[in-house]
Parts: C-alpha cells; structure tokens; sequence
C-alpha cells in the first residue's frame, strides 16, 4: 500500500514539512510519486521513518542518522545495542534517583521525620546512592594529590541540601553539553568552550581548584572509562567524546 504525505504525517505524527526536508537532504526519498509529482510512501519507506525517528530519540543528528540507516544490518544491531546498554544504565540510575527522591519527600510529609535513625535505617536510606564506584575511581587518579584531600575535606562538610545542589548542577553540565552538541556546535565553539568552563566552575565550585589543564586530564576519563562513558552517551550518543574534545579546547585557552 502506497500513502500520501499528508496521510504519513496523519497517521505518525511527524510534518509535512519535516517529510518535505527530509526528502529535499536524501534522507527519506519516498519509493514513489504520481503522475502529478506528488510523493508516495510504502511500507519500506515507512520502516525507514520508524528507524529515523528512534535514531533521533537517540540524540543523533541527521549526517549521523545518515550514516547509521547507511551501515550494515550488523553495524546497524551493534550500534542500537550499544545505545540500549547506555540507556539501561541510564534507567538505573533514574530508578535509584527516584527512590532516594520518593523517600525524601516521604521524610518531609511525615511526622516521623524526626524519629531517631537505627543501624538498618541509615543503612536502608542511603542504599540508593552510588559513591563508592566515583570515589574509588577519584582515589585512584587522584588519591595523593592535593585536590583529592582538599574535596575530601569540602565534602564531609556538605549537607543534603548541598549534596542535592550538587547532583542537579552536576545534571545540568551534562545537559549544557549536550544542547550544543545537538544544535550542532564544535567541540571548539564558543558554546563548546562556554559549556566546558561551565563544568570546570562546578568542580571549583565544590570539590577542589581545577585549572584547565587539570581539567583536560580530568575528562580524560569520559571515553577511557566505560562507566564515565555511558553517563555522556546515556545524555546524548557521542558526547563523551565531543565533550571531551571541548574542554581539551577549553584547555588550550589557558
């Protein structure tokens, strides 16, 4: 069965003028027209919509889609599966954000808020937060250095509120690389470098004093660690590197 535009754009929701777009860059030619020039669309045509918009969800940008739908069936599986791991991961950790967040506000409603916290209670309440694989890993790189003690110092002093300021702003680097990675800025723009300094002002802000140059060797980690590396790509499919790449940009301002 062949169907029009306006009925492709009815039944899934995406424009006619996104359609017209995407026919104009070869990247959903439809299989077929009329008589009259008007596009017709099939169920190949459609499989390959399905496809694009997924890659989308994804965080792709069109030359990347471009080049995905282009691969092997076999590229194709194992870049969609390297996605869907990054994405479960993702799902995790939203999931044990969530739980930490349904708790708290439980803790605020409740009467027994200020009720005395036994072992298993403190054990149970902070079950949901993953320090140890970051610590570690900070110890790690970091463990003789200045910066390390002096973080460790700033963060036994932290409250839950700081502590919550701290995972949303974190949150809100992440995002401020991703947006510009998206609009599709350079690692090397203005928006890369500003996003960047952004992350850099974050660490200072609350851990330790993080030159640039400190702070290229710091992203460094972003694509040589997978658990690093899944955070950026959970946010938006490449920005390990991109983000990487821009504060090594930032870097070489100083």
């Amino acid at each position: 069965m062949q169907r029009t535009v306006s009925e492709v754009a009815r039944l899934t929701g995406v424009t006619v003028r996104t359609l017209h777009h995407w026919d104009s860059v070869g990247l959903l030619v439809p299989s077929a027209r009329t008589d009259a020039g008007y596009r017709l669309y099939d169920d190949a045509d459609l499989r390959r919509l399905r496809a694009i918009l997924v890659a989308r969800e994804l965080g792709m940008s069109l030359e990347g889609i471009r080049r995905h739908l282009g691969g092997s069936n076999e590229d194709r599986l194992a870049h969609l599966n390297q996605h869907r791991d990054a994405l479960a991961k993702r799902s995790q950790d939203l999931q044990r954000a969530l739980r930490a967040v349904d708790r708290e506000i439980a803790e605020l409603t409740t009467p027994e808020a200020t009720m005395p916290l036994d072992d298993d209670a403190i054990s149970e309440q902070f079950a949901d937060f993953d320090h140890e694989t970051h610590a570690g890993e900070a110890e790690q790189r970091w463990g003789d250095t200045d910066a390390w003690a002096e973080s460790r110092r700033r963060m036994k002093g932290y409250g839950p509120d700081q502590l919550a300021a701290i995972k949303e702003e974190a949150a809100a680097t992440t995002l401020g690389f991703a947006r510009a990675m998206q609009a599709g800025h350079a690692p090397d723009s203005v928006a890369g470098i500003d996003a960047a300094e952004t992350h850099r002002e974050h660490i200072e802000r609350w851990f330790y004093p993080c030159s640039r140059a400190m702070h290229a060797q710091v992203a460094q980690a972003w694509t040589e660690d997978p658990r690093f590396a899944a955070t950026y790509e959970a946010a938006a499919p490449g920005l390990a590197a991109w983000a990487r790449a821009a504060v090594e940009a930032n870097a070489r301002r100083e």
